[in-house]
């Protein structure tokens, strides 16, 4: 039998990397209420706006400077 969950007991599924980053309070706090108004945590906050940004660089509709 294999077990579908993770160390934690979550459900297992992408394996996901830590990362340490550092951001200023005030963009933090811009992060923290998106977040609220998405009813997401911070962490999966931060995972959707780079995934958006990197999707949206890639698509070429970003400015390089």
């Amino acid at each position: 039998m294999t077990d579908d969950k993770d160390k934690g007991g979550r459900p297992s599924g992408e394996e996901k990397i830590a990362v340490t980053v550092r951001l200023p309070a005030d963009l933090l706090a811009k992060i923290d209420a998106l977040a609220d108004a998405e009813i997401r945590n911070r962490s999966a906050q931060v995972e959707k706006l780079l995934k958006d940004g990197l999707a949206k660089a890639s698509s070429g509709k970003v400015q390089r400077p």
